[in-house]
């Protein structure tokens, strides 16, 4: 392929070819999977924090009762089975 210049005597860069375009498309590609990967692994390796009684008061209008603790603290131990 012949050299190619611009119009003040530089020399241009060679376009890529095909082959070429297409490798570094896989390569790009290849990183931001990676990174992906690395971003998911980050995620699940989060430890679970339970809510503090105060926290778990302050999502209902009025105070729980034992009761309604107890249910509350069920379903807190349900979504930690399923997330970690």
């Amino acid at each position: 392929m012949p050299h190619r210049f611009d119009d003040e005597g530089n020399l241009l860069p060679i376009p890529p070819t095909p082959l070429q375009a297409a490798e570094a498309q896989v390569k790009a590609l290849t990183a931001a999977l990676f990174q992906a990967q690395e971003a998911a692994k980050a995620l699940a390796q989060r430890q679970w924090v339970s809510l503090t009684d105060e926290e778990m008061h302050s999502c209902w209008d009025s105070p729980l009762t034992p009761l309604g603790m107890k249910h509350a603290r069920m379903i807190e131990a349900k979504l930690k089975e399923k997330n970690t």
